[in-house]
């Protein structure tokens, strides 16, 4: 349905006008009407009159709209079905019968539009734990497998990599990465270059436990290679503790990037590995709460206030910022507005224009950034002068943290098409 704007204007007229009717028309000390009786009377509006008065309505206004009154949610499965320009979010979990399931879900709905699984056993792939990262829409899926030996005290670990797309529903394999006996690896990173169907694209992966092993492996492969190539290499002088984000890669390196500014980088040509030790300023301790993205292809880096940081604050409207690194200086400097575009942050992180009416009229608004929270609901952030101000929480719809675990794999994912 086109959206009729004067039709629209007529039906928020009316709602004007009912949200200001006088409860008692005798009580002449009563000059307004208070929240709760404005929401009874809205809710006393006829049915029909109120689906008529949402389908008249863009996207976002229809999520708003369910929120008046409880009546009103119920009028959910009336809504437009939301644009594919805006991202959505996604979860993966391992079920018992040895299968992912990756549910997707619109930003303001509880209910997933598509849930996708993938059975492992086609694949002879079983799974102890799983990891998983994103970007164009694909999801980068590692299963690690691990089985020990009466006769030895090694155990031996193996990796599985699948790559699933959302949009296709297409199923990529890469090799199978066989760990090192000579290191104990517990964590690793994984990232790719460029979409993965291309012929140009690098799928990356880093293994490293800092607590015990001074080297760091990097393992690199192509579509149709046979095997991962590694290379091993001194972690150097850097606080790898603190390193949380998922890599980005940038004109031909994958950048590393810690909740104190420290900054690796691997270059693929090169196979150069190199760390620089740059903190940002007033920052000296480890936060999860960051994430790194590039933006206009240069490196930058959102820092949310954890306790530590809001009990130094002397502003507590401030509650994180966002710094751009400068890769010929090799120094962060400060960012003081996204402009039209907004940001949308998990371990996917990254940013969509906001310009334009379409994305306008999916409620899209440029300089903010779109955070998932422990207790299923989007916050909203302003970027002003540099810093992060709180400008909304949205739960979305009813219920909506009942439908996501954030202790599962979560993140966003690229809009479907672009605007």
């Amino acid at each position: 349905m086109k959206f009729n704007k004067k039709k629209s204007m007529k039906m928020v007229s009316l709602l004007s006008f009912f949200e200001n009717l006088p409860v008692d028309k005798k009580d002449k000390s009563k000059k307004q009407v208070s929240e709760e009786n404005k929401s009874s009377l809205l809710s006393q509006l006829p049915m029909n009159l109120s689906r008529q008065t949402m389908q008249n309505l863009c996207f976002a206004d229809q999520v708003r709209f369910n929120g008046i009154c409880k009546r009103w949610l119920y009028l959910d499965q009336y809504r437009k079905t939301p644009s594919a320009s805006l991202p959505c979010f996604a979860n993966v979990k391992k079920l018992r019968n040895g299968s992912l399931q990756c549910q997707f879900y619109e930003s303001s709905n509880v209910n997933p539009f598509s849930v996708d699984k993938i059975d492992l056993r086609k694949f002879g792939i079983v799974a102890d734990s799983l990891y998983c990262t994103c970007k164009y829409g694909w999801l980068f899926l590692s299963m690690i497998e691990s089985s020990s030996s009466s006769s030895s005290s090694w155990c031996s670990i193996t990796t599985s990599f699948l790559l699933y797309s959302s949009l296709t529903k297409n199923i990529m394999s890469l090799p199978t990465f066989v760990h090192s006996k000579n290191h104990h690896y517990s964590k690793f990173v994984q990232a790719f270059s460029t979409d993965p169907s291309s012929p140009d694209c690098v799928f990356f992966v880093l293994h490293y436990d800092f607590d015990i092993d001074p080297i760091i492996t990097i393992s690199t492969c192509h579509q149709g290679d046979k095997a991962w190539a590694s290379r091993e290499y001194e972690r150097g002088d850097i606080n790898y503790m603190c390193f949380g984000s998922t890599p980005i890669y940038l004109a031909g390196s994958f950048y590393f990037v810690s909740s104190v500014g420290e900054v690796a980088s691997y270059n693929i040509a090169l196979g150069e590995w190199k760390a620089v030790r740059n903190l940002l300023n007033g920052i000296t301790h480890c936060n999860t709460g960051y994430e790194a993205f590039e933006l206009n292809g240069d490196l930058g880096l959102i820092y949310f206030y954890d306790d530590e940081d809001l009990k130094k604050s002397n502003d507590s409207e401030k509650l994180g910022y966002i710094r751009m690194f400068d890769r010929s200086d090799k120094i962060w400097v400060g960012l003081d507005s996204l402009g039209d575009e907004a940001l949308y942050v998990s371990s996917n992180t990254f940013v969509v224009s906001a310009a334009g009416e379409e994305a306008r009229n999916n409620g899209l608004l440029p300089n903010k950034i779109y955070r998932p929270d422990e207790t299923g609901c989007i916050s909203v952030y302003t970027l002003e002068n540099g810093y992060l101000t709180r400008f909304s929480t949205c739960s979305g719809s009813r219920n909506r943290e009942s439908a996501i675990n954030y202790r599962e794999l979560a993140f966003w994912v690229e809009p479907r098409k672009c605007n």
